[in-house]
């Protein structure tokens, strides 16, 4: 059985780096551009694994993976940022 990954970012850049760091990985790997667009993908297909952005428009990556529970109950979860920190 190959494990389920999904990753839901806003940034197009973010997903195509995720790609090509698991290109060569035993997983199954599915892109997402929105929490809404995740979570109707979701519904459908059970995931092992959901990494979600935070910052994203619409739908914060928080409010996507506390929804995402209802769907794929026992998916691990992970939250990311690119915050960037004041260097003053």
């Amino acid at each position: 059985m190959q494990y389920r990954i999904l990753i839901v970012d806003d940034e197009e850049n973010i997903l195509k780096a995720f790609k090509i760091a698991f290109k060569d990985e035993p997983y199954d790997m599915y892109l997402v551009p929105s929490g809404e667009e995740a979570l109707q993908f979701i519904k459908i297909y059970r995931m092992d694994m959901i990494i979600s952005d935070i910052n994203m428009p619409n739908m914060d990556g928080i409010e996507f993976l506390k929804k995402s529970t209802e769907y794929s109950p026992r998916a691990a979860r992970l939250a990311l940022t690119n915050r960037r920190r004041d260097t003053n």
